[in-house]
């Protein structure tokens, strides 16, 4: 794998809070909530400098937001469950 390539299948929180609407705390109580997989890979930051970004196998992300929405109540305009306590979903 290059530096700064991103695996088939996987995305940064970033992407995934922007597309599933849960903010980047709670999508990365959801990964470990649920055991979705994720790995650290290189990441060039302006200036040239490397660091490690986290990214996350999509496919399961979207099953675990599934069945954790199906597991989910309604509390006014928020929703709970007992793994993520409560959180909004915006999208």
């Amino acid at each position: 794998m290059k530096q700064g390539t991103i695996p088939a299948g996987f995305q940064g929180y970033s992407y995934l809070k922007t597309k599933y609407g849960l903010s980047d705390a709670k999508c990365r109580q959801l990964v470990m909530a649920w055991n979705v997989p994720y790995k650290k890979v290189p990441h060039v930051v302006p200036g040239g400098q490397i660091t490690q970004m986290s990214v996350v196998d999509e496919a399961a992300f979207r099953s675990a937001l599934d069945n954790m929405m199906l597991e989910s109540e309604k509390r006014g305009s928020q929703w709970y469950h007992p793994k993520m306590g409560r959180f909004s979903v915006t999208a």
